[in-house]
Parts: structure tokens; sequence; C-alpha cells
């Protein structure tokens, strides 16, 4: 994909995501003496890629990009979104600074490189969840003895202030990895880090547990060993009044519709966040 034949010119630290059709997408630093870019190489065919310039460090080195995309059933764009995060140096701050971009076309043009907050920064993983917001976690600099695990994340193209995850107090905490997992409602991502403090892999995060069932029988039965019983999951109601469950068989839930509007039947139904992909329902 890529080739230098000079000495001290350097493709480094690649990350792999994919564009709306599939294709791989390849974010990487290179760093030369006297240049220093955050690149992606597209694929175009089955032997071709092309190279584009996402930004431009000039003589300030830049490095460690890290790539996700986020497809259009949970941010709404066309061809969705490959988003960007990485650290590198500048001439208006002293040190490593967060950059964040995006490419809207997968890959092809990316918006203008930002800073999303001030703090010093380093290490990024980015990830996102099933709301559309976008998290980075990296190596931070709360206190400047040791480097902390540190989180932004972007709700409604808002970012936050900086949020400190885990504080270094007698050695360092430093290079976080994120679980992209956009299944997941989150409010902080799921992420390992290198905790040198405790000589361990730190693990954090939070999620939620499936909520599972309270079943109350409405005709009680006594079951022999390897017997299955069904259980109803969701419900059917008219005008938020609920209709009666008067039969089940093993293909079909069948409901008491004698109190129905014959007018209008406008009909509700409502069901738990489980394997289910499909319901079909017959109104005779």
């Amino acid at each position: 994909m890529t080739s230098a034949n000079t000495s001290g010119n350097n493709f480094n630290n690649p990350s792999i995501t994919f564009d709306s059709d599939g294709y791989p997408v390849i974010l990487y630093d290179y760093n030369s003496s006297s240049q220093h870019f955050i690149e992606c190489s597209k694929f175009i065919t089955s032997t071709s890629f092309t190279n584009i310039i996402i930004y431009n460090g000039g003589s300030y080195a830049q490095s460690n990009p890290c790539a996700i995309f986020v497809p259009q059933s949970i941010n709404g764009l066309a061809n969705g979104r490959i988003c960007v995060a990485w650290h590198g140096q500048g001439a208006s701050f002293s040190g490593n600074r967060i950059f964040y971009s995006y490419s809207d076309d997968g890959g092809l043009t990316w918006d203008t490189a930002i800073n999303p907050i001030a703090n010093s920064g380093a290490n990024p993983s980015i990830t996102v969840n099933k709301n559309n917001e976008i998290f980075i976690v990296y190596d931070g600099f709360v206190d400047t003895s040791y480097d902390d695990i540190c989180m932004i994340k972007n709700v409604n193209n808002v970012w936050s202030v900086q949020i400190v995850i885990a504080l270094g107090t007698t050695n360092h905490k430093r290079n976080p990895s994120t679980l992209l997992d956009m299944t997941l409602n989150f409010s902080e991502p799921l992420l390992i880090y290198k905790d040198m403090q405790n000589l361990k892999v730190g693990f954090y995060g939070t999620w939620t547990v499936g909520e599972g069932y309270t079943l109350t029988m409405e005709n009680p039965v006594t079951l022999t060993d390897g017997q299955q019983v069904p259980i109803v999951d969701f419900t059917v109601k008219q005008a938020e009044t609920d209709l009666t469950l008067s039969d089940i068989d093993t293909e079909k839930f069948s409901y008491e519709g004698t109190n129905l509007n014959t007018t209008t039947a406008s009909i509700k139904v409502s069901g738990k966040d489980n394997k289910l992909n499909s319901l079909v329902y017959a109104v005779a």
C-alpha cells in the first residue's frame, strides 16, 4: 500500500475501518524529518489504494490515529461517517493535544481537524454508542507527575469537558482501548487500559444487563421434564386498553376483539427488546 525508501521516512501506527460499501480504509501517521501527516489509504480496486492527506502537521509530529465507521443506521447519514482521533503537536500549544476529524464520503474528503478540548492528551481510542454519541478516551495529564485515563464525549455535536476515569497517583495509567459495539446504550464506554500503578490491566465502563422476565401463570400447569410453555412477551392494546389474550397454540397468540371500536381500530403492539426478528399479525 505504501513505500518510503528514504531513511527517516516512516508510515506508522495503522488503524483499519470500512466505508459504507464494506471496503477497507486504513489510517496511519507519516513522519519524516520535516513533514508530519495523518493520512488514509482508501480502497479503489482489488489492487489499488489511493492515499489521502487528512491533516498536515507541517514540522509538528502527529501520531496514533484511531478510526471507526458509524453507519447510516446510527447517524442517518447516507454514507455513514468515518471518525478518527489522534494526538499531535502544534504551534499554539506545548506537548500533545487530541485531534479529531471525520469523513462523510467514505474517506475521500475530510472535515477540518479540530482540538475538541484544550487539555493535553495522547494515545486516543474512539468509540460510539447506539445513540450516536462519540467517545474519545486517552492518556490525560491531570496530575503532571503521572498519566491518567481521561475521556471526552460528543452529544449532538457538542464536546464535553474532560472527564477523569482513572487517576494515576503513584504511577502511570495509559493506553486505553475502547470496545466498539453500536448495539449498546452506554454513558461510559467499556475499555481496558495499562495500569502501571497496580500492575494490572484496568477495566472500566457501564452497561445495562437484560431486564429478564417476571412470569405470571394465568392458568397454572404442572410440567414434565423438558416440557415447554409459551411466554407472551408483548402486549396488544387499543386506546391504551389491553385486549384479552384468548388462546395460545404452537403457531399463534389470539386476542379477543369483541370490545374493539368497529369504526376505527388502532391496535398497538408492544414487545420487549429480544431476538424476535419480525412479528406478523392478522385481524379477522
